[in-house]
């Protein structure tokens, strides 16, 4: 229980922009510049998201079809491990969702004509 937890504790700070960040540059940069970082982190973000998925989707397979089982508790381990293509999938979907906010703002900020 404690891991489903941490992963889906992880989503919800994922939905509401509290995982820690690094924004130092983005303070810095005008703000179109500022725009174009941001999309390149957002890209970057949902590269590491499809690639944790893809790592948990096999990691819980791998577990299931072994019948490894845990011995303080008779659940296969498959079923603990699950919670992390789910959970890294749901942050996926949110972040492409983020990406497009993004790519909307920037554009936005384009026509402008705003630095």
């Amino acid at each position: 229980m404690l891991i489903w937890l941490a992963f889906l504790g992880a989503v919800i700070a994922y939905l509401k922009n509290e995982h820690l960040g690094l924004d130092v540059l983005h303070k810095y940069l005008p703000r179109f510049a500022s725009l174009i970082l941001l999309v390149i982190a957002d890209l970057f973000v949902l590269a590491a998201l499809a690639f944790m998925t893809k790592g948990g989707f096999d990691m819980t397979l791998d577990s299931l079809q072994s019948g490894w089982v845990s011995s303080a508790v008779p659940i296969p381990y498959g079923y603990v491990y699950m919670v992390a293509p789910i959970s890294t999938a749901l942050m996926f979907l949110e972040g492409l969702l983020k990406l497009a906010e993004d790519v909307k703002k920037l554009i936005a900020n384009k026509a402008l004509g705003a630095n």
